[in-house]
C-alpha cells in the first residue's frame, strides 16, 4: 500500500524576499527564487511554440527577453519571437547529440530593433 504525504509548507517567502533584494539585504535572490517550489508551482503554460521534432531540453531568454532560444533532441536551434509566436531564425546547431544548451551572448547585439 503506498501512501502520499503532504509537502512540508514552503519556507521561501516571495514579499519578504523581495523586500529584502530591494533593500539590498538578500544577495542570494536569484538563487532561492529559481528553487522556490511555491513560486515554480505556480507557473502555467503561456504558448506552445511548434518547432522542434524532439523533446526540447533548454530554454533561454535573450536580456531583453524579447526572443527565445531553445535546443532539442532533434540537434536544431530555434530562435523564436515567442510574443508572436513566430521562429526568427531556425538552423541546425552542428551537434552530433541532443542540444542540452543554447544560450545569447550578453551584449553581443543579440536584441531586437
Amino acid at each position: 500500500l503506498f501512501r502520499s504525504t503532504a509537502l512540508p509548507r514552503p519556507r521561501w517567502r516571495a514579499v519578504r524576499a523581495l523586500r529584502e533584494r530591494e533593500m539590498g539585504t538578500n544577495s542570494c535572490f536569484v538563487y532561492e527564487a529559481c528553487g522556490a517550489r511555491g513560486l515554480v508551482q505556480r507557473f502555467r503554460l503561456q504558448h506552445g511554440l511548434e518547432g522542434h521534432v524532439g523533446c526540447v531540453n533548454t530554454l533561454h531568454f535573450n536580456q531583453r527577453g524579447t526572443w527565445l532560444a531553445s535546443g532539442s533532441d532533434d540537434l536544431k536551434v530555434v530562435i523564436w519571437d515567442w510574443v508572436r509566436k513566430q521562429k526568427v531564425l531556425d538552423f541546425e546547431s552542428g551537434h552530433k547529440s541532443n542540444v542540452f544548451q543554447a544560450k545569447f551572448l550578453p551584449n553581443s547585439g543579440d536584441r531586437k530593433s
